[in-house]
């Protein structure tokens, strides 16, 4: 058995443009996404499945088609009172047949 072949993976828009509608209020962005993944090797797209890694958000969608979503920065520590909420990035996990299962995250 050969070893699973490699993806090579971006995103548009990057960077993904991020609001904060109100103070305190978790970072959105609602975008148009494509998740664009090739063969390494060749070049090639690649047809795969997009899916969000966190609760906060529900990507699901396939590669290299754009689909609208809107994405939320994930809380990752609450501050005290009178301080913010420190946010992560979400991440997406791309997953092909025949390749390696690759993590993606949105900038």
């Amino acid at each position: 058995m050969s070893d699973p072949r490699v993806l090579r993976l971006w995103y548009d828009p990057a960077p993904i443009p991020w609001h904060r509608p109100r103070a305190g209020a978790t970072p959105t962005a609602t975008v148009s996404l494509i998740v664009r993944a090739v063969d390494d090797a060749t070049g090639a797209p690649v047809d795969g499945t997009v899916a969000s890694l966190d609760d906060e958000n529900s990507i699901d969608q396939p590669t290299n088609a754009a689909q609208s979503v809107t994405i939320y920065k994930v809380p990752t520590q609450e501050g005290p009172p009178g301080e913010p909420t420190v946010y992560d990035n979400p991440r997406v996990q791309v997953s092909s047949a025949g390749y390696q299962t690759a993590d993606l995250v949105l900038r």
